[in-house]
C-alpha cells in the first residue's frame, strides 16, 4: 500500500484491504531465443483464469516417477515407475 505521509505523522495511516477493484493480475514471463514462456494469473470482474504458455507442462511427485504432463495436444499420466499409464488427446 503506498499512501501520503504529512512531516508530523509517525505512524502509517489506516490500511485498507480494497475490495473495490475490477481487476487485478500477476504474471511471470521467460524470454530465451525469441521464445516466451510464463503463467499468468489473472480476475476481471469476477471471472479468474490462470493460463500457461509452455511447451511441456508438468506436474510431478517430489519422490520421483508419478506425473501428469501436456504436451502437443496429449495430456498423459505416468505412474510411480515413470511408465506412461494414461493418454488423452490426439493419437497419430
Amino acid at each position: 500500500m503506498l499512501a501520503e505521509a504529512t512531516e508530523a505523522q509517525d505512524k502509517p495511516g489506516p490500511w485498507s484491504a480494497g475490495g473495490m477493484e475490477s481487476m487485478a493480475s500477476w504474471s511471470v514471463n521467460v524470454r530465451t531465443d525469441g521464445k516466451v514462456g510464463g503463467l499468468r494469473l489473472a480476475s476481471t470482474n469476477g471471472v479468474s483464469a490462470f493460463d500457461v504458455l509452455a511447451d511441456v507442462f508438468c506436474v510431478s511427485s517430489p519422490s520421483g516417477g508419478m506425473r501428469t504432463e501436456y504436451s502437443d495436444g496429449n495430456w498423459r499420466v505416468y505412474d510411480q515407475n515413470g511408465r506412461l499409464r494414461m493418454r488423452w488427446g490426439v493419437v497419430p
